[in-house]
């Protein structure tokens, strides 16, 4: 990896009481490896984003046949045990209208007898007439009772065989929709691993650019401490100064609200803020809170265009997320005067100043010098 030779070149340059030949090439190679990395990662992310949409949309898919499946089968149990009993009435409807037909023959055949008798064979025989004139009028009541029963039975039977054929076609339904779910909850599952698989491979890959980004961004930190070395060496013989001790600044770089303060999560929510972010608008001039000399100004990967400037007493000031820079390296500023304009931040998608301040390299917040404090 790139990253890592430019370390150990720097490293050893360092180590043996020399500046490294080129910092500025050195930085910029590094610079553009972090940007590929990072624009590979958010690449990277958007295709995890939507594997992780598809994976979800399976799985409701897969549950939504599952619910169907579930409601198929309840209705196809139920279906079922309407056929069984349905079955079973028919059978025993079958039995009592064939019972019912016979006693209509039986009392039909007796009434029509009844009715043909000659009386003087009655006489003869030494019926009584009223009696088998009552006979008669009973057989001829029970054969139309008989009848009625029959026609209700047959209606019944009728209404069961239709029953028992729409249950049969739920059935032959129901094994359709049974193929079809078997087949597309297969699909769906080989779907949902396929996606699966991606995904893990997705994360590895992901994974593997994150420790790139670690180490690239710990070079990064090491360059661009090298260029913040760059401002004129002062012996530490005594302590660092304060607010108090150099007193406050009188000129802020920008008006605006404070939206991200000193030592708060930045957007990406993994590295906590060195600096403070001023709302703004977007073109707004920014000026020196200070007089000093630009050590720094152009792009710089996480911070867009940025200048950096040497304010004397071993402080240094750092403005970022600038659309325009208007001073370059080397080049002296007063204090109030206009540096650069005011850009839109790439993570936050919003317009306002990064603005940070270090006293020996070393982040302190800068509400306590602008407020003076």
């Amino acid at each position: 990896m790139l990253g890592a030779f430019a370390l150990f070149h720097l490293t050893a340059t360092v180590a043996n009481g020399q500046q490294p030949s080129d910092p500025d090439q050195e930085f910029e190679q590094i610079k553009t490896a972090i940007s590929t990395k990072q624009s590979l990662r958010a690449s990277k992310d958007r295709e995890r984003a939507e594997l992780r949409r598809q994976i979800a949309a399976v799985e409701n898919e897969l549950d939504r046949l599952q619910t169907l499946h579930r409601t198929l089968e309840h209705n196809l149990e139920q279906s079922e045990q309407t056929l069984s009993e349905n079955t079973t009435k028919v059978i025993s409807y079958t039995e009592l209208r064939d019972r019912k037909t016979t006693e209509l023959v039986w009392n039909a055949v007796t009434s029509q007898q009844l009715k043909a008798r000659n009386p003087i064979t009655m006489l003869i025989v030494q019926s009584d007439p009223l009696k088998v004139d009552r006979l008669y009028h009973y057989h001829r009541y029970f054969v139309g009772q008989l009848e009625t029963q029959i026609d209700e039975l047959e209606q019944h039977l009728l209404t069961l065989e239709r029953l028992i054929v729409d249950a049969k076609n739920a059935r032959e339904t129901f094994d359709a929709d049974e193929r079809d779910y078997t087949a597309n909850a297969s699909a769906l599952h080989d779907r949902s691993n396929h996606l699966t698989t991606l995904n893990d491979q997705l994360q590895t890959e992901i994974d593997a650019l994150d420790r790139d980004l670690v180490q690239l961004i710990r070079e990064r930190e090491r360059l661009s401490q090298l260029i913040a070395a760059r401002a004129p060496v002062i012996a530490r013989t005594g302590p660092a100064i304060t607010p108090a001790s150099r007193g406050g600044m009188s000129n802020w770089p920008i008006t605006g609200e404070v939206r991200q303060r000193f030592g708060s999560l930045r957007a990406d929510g993994r590295i906590r803020s060195e600096g403070i972010v001023i709302d703004a608008i977007q073109g707004a001039p920014i000026t020196a809170i200070a007089g000093g000399t630009v050590l720094f100004a152009e792009w710089f990967e996480g911070y867009g265009n940025t200048m950096i400037i040497d304010h004397g007493d071993e402080l240094i000031a750092i403005y970022a997320h600038c659309d325009t820079l208007l001073k370059q390296a080397s080049e002296p500023v007063e204090a109030g005067e206009t540096i650069a304009t005011v850009g839109i931040s790439a993570t936050e998608d919003a317009a306002g100043l990064y603005f940070e301040i270090r006293v020996r390299n070393e982040p302190t917040d800068p509400l306590r010098w602008l407020d003076g404090s």
